[in-house]
């Protein structure tokens, strides 16, 4: 199934969660004080979940036999995701946490349709959903060095109480992210915190017309 599908498909399934995270600085750590096994993980998990302040987060990803690249912000109740495919083409989402609605945007062909009380479509909606509640997601940890791509990463390798896997991926003894493997897919993560966001992510690109669904 293409991205395209993926995307349409995803609007009939049920998804619970709009989420903020701060900008955060990155931390070295030392020999002499390494992070414990999940440390990092939970670092990422915490802001995903902090609600205080805009979220901006960018990362490539190949779900079928073509690389696409995922951007995604939340801001005063509104989350965008742009998803952008490597041999061309180009399609958004707004979702509206107040009316439920959600906006699909095809730059191809300078229109969209919105769906009333539609649920959102948000990358790596398993583990936002996870981590929404108050405890922010139970895990267990461990932690180690693989290689991708020829470099070395540190890894957060944590199993959820429900048996899933994700392994998130930091340049050497750092808390930096960048690769994210959930739900059988890699994706490299490209920008995340809030400085990326713009206002313009959550209007209706100007000249844009609004056609119906699909029967």
């Amino acid at each position: 199934m293409n991205m395209k599908k993926i995307i349409v498909a995803s609007l009939t399934a049920l998804f619970a969660a709009l989420l903020f995270s701060p900008m955060t600085e990155a931390r070295a750590y030392d020999a002499a004080n390494p992070p414990k096994p999940g440390e990092r993980a939970r670092a990422v998990f915490r802001a995903l979940n902090a609600q205080r302040g805009p979220v901006y987060l960018k990362y490539r990803t190949k779900p079928a036999d073509e690389s696409v690249t995922v951007t995604f912000a939340s801001s005063g109740g509104i989350a965008y995701t742009d998803v952008e495919f490597e041999g061309g083409g180009r399609i958004s989402t707004l979702y509206d946490a107040k009316t439920q609605d959600v906006t699909i945007i095809t730059h191809e062909t300078k229109s969209y349709v919105v769906a009333n009380d539609g649920p959102a479509v948000m990358p790596f909606e398993g583990t936002l959903s996870r981590v929404s509640g108050e405890e922010g997601g139970k895990f267990t940890a461990v932690s180690g060095s693989e290689r991708i791509n020829g470099a070395r990463y540190d890894y957060d390798r944590i199993t959820w109480e429900d048996g899933s896997v994700e392994t998130l991926y930091f340049l050497p003894m750092t808390d930096t992210l960048k690769w994210w493997s959930a739900d059988g897919e890699m994706s490299e993560i490209l920008e995340y915190g809030s400085g990326g966001v713009k206002e313009e992510f959550f209007k209706i690109p100007a000249g844009y017309k609004r056609t119906k669904l699909p029967m």
